[in-house]
């Protein structure tokens, strides 16, 4: 899984979803472990509810015992569409949410919206991909935190918390998209290759954790407090040249 800060330079909302993120037991395996189930029990970039019980059997995740515990239970039903996951949305949350090189990981999750083994994908692939990490750091992965969770975070303290990073949600997939781009809003497509070397340098490999993801996006919540701050202040009044106003001598 990967943590980018150690605890102490984390929140106890933070600490709270990181330990609600740990009950899918993902952490167990390497990326490309579960990679590789996923994609075995697959047919044409879809899982059904049959393929998906041999995954989470094999997998030995949380999601097979019996009975699902609810908020996992939760969780996956937020994926689902039609009794159906999208093989690629499994295959982005196995890889941040288990271990593994950087490089790998990068590499698994530009094969998981590859899906024609072009080693291209277009900008509209990337704002896809980005769009959906966000998604699932700011609003999925939020209700697997546990009701014994020892950060002991009041309702209203998370609310609070996930409430910041609702209001620059959209920005943040927008800048999380240029940093995957290499920080170029301007390209079309991007190679494998440059992918990787985009999102595994020192100051984007954090964002290969969806701790990472929310610490970036809570820097653009602070950008957007800061340039609030600014347009708020009051211009003078006055005209701008003071001898436009003196009183003409009579």
């Amino acid at each position: 899984m990967g943590c980018t800060d150690s605890k102490d330079n984390l929140t106890p909302e933070e600490l709270a979803i990181m330990n609600g993120e740990l009950s899918l037991m993902y952490q167990a395996y390497q990326a490309s472990d579960v990679d590789l189930v996923y994609r075995k029990y697959s047919n044409d970039g879809i899982i059904n509810i049959n393929q998906w019980q041999n995954v989470s059997s094999k997998l030995k995740l949380a999601a097979y015992s019996a009975p699902m515990p609810p908020k996992i239970q939760k969780f996956y039903d937020s994926l689902k569409a039609e009794n159906k996951y999208k093989l690629r949305d499994l295959l982005v949350i196995g890889i941040y949410l288990s271990t593994g090189k950087s490089i790998d990981k990068a590499r698994l999750l530009f094969e998981a919206y590859d899906e024609n083994d072009a080693k291209v994908l277009s900008k509209g692939d990337i704002q896809q991909m980005t769009s959906f990490i966000v998604e699932v750091a700011v609003e999925k992965t939020c209700v697997l935190i546990q009701d014994d969770d020892p950060n002991n975070v009041q309702p209203e303290e998370m609310a609070k918390f996930l409430q910041k990073l609702r209001t620059v949600k959209n920005k943040g997939k927008q800048e999380l998209c240029k940093m995957f781009l290499g920080g170029n809003p301007a390209l079309t497509e991007l190679t494998m290759e440059k992918f990787v070397e985009n999102v595994t340098m020192p100051s984007t490999v954090q964002l290969l954790t969806f701790q990472g993801v929310r610490k970036f996006i809570k820097k653009q919540e602070v950008t957007a407090s800061k340039f609030a701050a600014l347009t708020s202040l009051k211009k003078p009044t006055g005209p701008s040249d003071p001898k436009a106003e003196l009183p003409k001598a009579k």
